[in-house]
């Protein structure tokens, strides 16, 4: 069984501007986003990691680039069961405006009932996330998965064993 690190990208430019991306792939690393990149590089360089995965985003492909830079012998991986879920019509939205959507609610209590309009459910991403973890079960060492927020919540929902309304 391996031992698995999961990390959420940098810094991204929606973020900044409170913005849903969703899978909008024209979203890069903000400035700061590109630093933090740095200093990651850094610090990962102090754990021996045997392979990696990274969701097929820009952000999180420059999120990991200075390191792979630097170590270009460890095994890299694009995997599109890591990409952020699709928010369909809700992408590049403002946060704040969708807030004030009464479907917000549904978002934030009761998720696994929620389709975002022409995009995924929260039951399709749960079965894409589980999936890929049980494809990584047989795995030895040290994976890192380089991913978005949202993916990270289902990924630690799906191995706690807990429902994806919690």
């Amino acid at each position: 069984m391996p031992i698995i690190y999961m990390l959420r990208h940098a810094q991204s430019t929606a973020n900044t501007k409170g913005i849903l991306a969703g899978q909008d792939d024209l979203v890069e690393l903000s400035k700061p986003g590109h630093k933090q990149a740095q200093l990651l590089a850094a610090y990962l360089a102090t754990i021996k990691i045997n392979k990696i995965y990274s969701s097929p985003l820009t952000r999180c492909l420059q999120t990991i680039e200075p390191f792979m830079q630097s170590n270009p012998d460890i095994d890299f991986q694009v995997d599109k069961s890591f990409i952020e879920m699709d928010y369909g019509l809700w992408s590049g939205r403002k946060l704040s405006s969708l807030r004030r959507d009464r479907r917000w609610r549904a978002v934030q209590a009761k998720p696994s009932t929620f389709t975002f309009p022409e995009g995924e459910s929260f039951k399709n991403m749960r079965t894409r996330v589980d999936k890929a973890l049980m494809n990584l079960n047989k795995a030895k060492g040290v994976i890192l998965i380089v991913t978005h927020g949202d993916i990270i919540k289902m990924s630690l929902a799906s191995v706690l064993g807990l429902p994806i309304d919690r």
